[in-house]
């Protein structure tokens, strides 16, 4: 191999080496920031402009050799009035020892910057499938609200 061609592959790895080494990584999007505050929680005040994060969601059980009913089961949260878009969402499942299986979805809100001084009103809605609650419906896989619960915390200075 000529020198030229030589230099040339020796200045193209060093390249490659120097972008690899200097190059940022994208941060994990799962990544959380601050305390978690839970909405059926005894939390009551928190520092304004804080970070912090929520995250709630619902199980439902299968029985063994059934495949889970996946998307059927949600959790949504406002902000005064405002439905906020989760960052991310948890899945995983596990087998319980009465022999069912339990799919999990657990959906997370990242405050980076917390909320401004004073009251906020945070409200958790919790969804699954008509037939998972355990009343009668016409559609066993339509969503309906399970369970509701608003939290009004007081960001302090």
């Amino acid at each position: 191999m000529n020198p030229s061609k030589k230099r040339l592959i020796a200045a193209f790895i060093a390249l490659v080496l120097l972008l690899a080494m200097t190059t940022p990584t994208q941060a994990d999007p799962r990544v959380v920031n601050g305390d978690r505050i839970v909405l059926t929680g005894n939390i009551t005040e928190y520092s304004a402009n804080a970070p912090f994060w929520v995250s709630h969601g619902t199980c439902i059980s299968v029985a063994a050799g059934v495949p889970p009913m996946t998307g059927l089961v949600d959790f949504t949260l406002e902000v005064d009035g405002t439905l906020i878009e989760e960052n991310f969402e948890w899945k995983n499942s596990f087998w319980g020892q009465d022999g069912y299986r339990y799919v999990c979805s657990t959906s997370v809100f990242n405050f980076p910057n917390g909320l401004g001084e004073g009251a906020h009103t945070l409200t958790g809605h919790w969804f699954v499938a008509c037939k998972t609650a355990e009343v009668v419906c016409e559609f066993p896989a339509e969503p309906i609200e399970w369970l509701s619960v608003a939290k009004t915390i007081t960001f302090m200075p």
